[in-house]
């Protein structure tokens, strides 16, 4: 779907690329942009444009936030299964798991996914199984 560049144009500088327009690629290779083709590349060269501006941030990699979550959901499992021998435990253990699920969530949009998946798995397993038992004491 994508068109062939030719060898010699490949060493563009940015500014010639923010300026290339369907024409010039058609002279450069022979063959007309598609329309998907045509909104790609407008699309690209407007995030560009936006990531050049001045002043512009780069994004912000959440990657601290992931492995927080990790620890946090852990540790959260960790502590509500010791709260079997101390149930004083099993508020730390919400607490964390909170934690873990929160900075899960924020952590979701980093580079290190995985850990935030499993700080969202471990927190929620723990918020889950606090809940039974508080029910099942509840009940009883």
């Amino acid at each position: 779907m994508q068109a062939e560049i030719p060898a010699n144009a490949k060493s563009n500088s940015m500014e010639e690329f923010l300026n290339l327009t369907p024409r010039k690629v058609k002279a450069m290779t022979g063959e007309k942009m598609s329309v998907k083709e045509v909104v790609a590349l407008k699309i690209a060269q407007k995030k560009l444009k936006k990531a050049l501006a001045p002043g512009a941030k780069a994004p912000a990699d959440l990657g601290w936030a992931s492995i927080v979550s990790m620890a946090t959901g852990v540790s959260a499992l960790v502590t509500f299964l010791v709260g079997f021998l101390c149930p004083l435990l099993w508020l730390l253990s919400i607490l964390l798991g909170i934690a873990g699920v929160v900075f899960g969530i924020i952590g979701l949009g980093s580079s290190k996914r995985g850990l935030a998946v499993a700080g969202l798995i471990t927190g929620g397993i723990t918020i889950l199984a606090f809940l039974g038992v508080v029910l099942a004491v509840g009940f009883a």
